[in-house]
């Protein structure tokens, strides 16, 4: 199926995204009372999450451990500096009433870690995630986490049973 673009170029639209029906969904996100009630849903957990526009069957993959701060900057804040620019430029122009969020997972994270500790290990998380989708489908600004999956390594070994066994 071709889709006129506002240049008038013709473009190929893109195929449905896969995402399998056990995962969490939801919709109506146009209505505050969802959004609020999905960042009540989540308020204390780690999570790795995925916003879908409709319309253009791209994803944006992310990953929280303060989903009432991170869902308002996403889906209700109206101010310019909000997160990821190119899904912000989406729900603008398609509504956000055409978005699904997707909770794909939580996430256990030992709370003795430093906050560079748990964010590493997050984002390792989440690029698994990302990795999942076609890159032409993804609004993530960058498809890669900044550092290689040999940095999770490097810090699950120096750290060590600390990690695997929370004191």
């Amino acid at each position: 199926m071709n889709i006129v673009s506002e240049l008038g170029v013709h473009q190929q639209s893109l195929p449905p995204l896969t995402i399998p029906s056990f995962i969490t969904q939801h919709t109506g996100l146009g209505n505050r009372k969802n959004v609020d009630k999905m960042r009540y849903l989540y308020r204390k957990a780690t999570i790795i999450y995925g916003i879908v526009c409709n319309t253009t069957n791209e994803i944006y993959v992310g990953s929280t451990w303060d989903s009432v701060r991170r869902f308002n900057k996403h889906l209700l804040s109206t101010d310019i500096s909000r997160k990821n620019k190119e899904l912000q430029d989406a729900i603008d122009e398609h509504s956000i009433d055409r978005f699904i969020a997707y909770i794909f997972t939580k996430v256990a994270i030992d709370r003795t870690l430093t906050k560079e500790q748990k964010k590493l290990i997050l984002r390792s998380v989440e690029q698994k995630y990302i990795d999942m989708f076609p890159k032409n489908q993804v609004f993530n600004s960058i498809n890669s986490i900044k550092k290689s999956p040999f940095s999770y390594i490097r810090l699950v070994y120096r750290i060590g049973a600390k990690f695997l066994m929370p004191q």
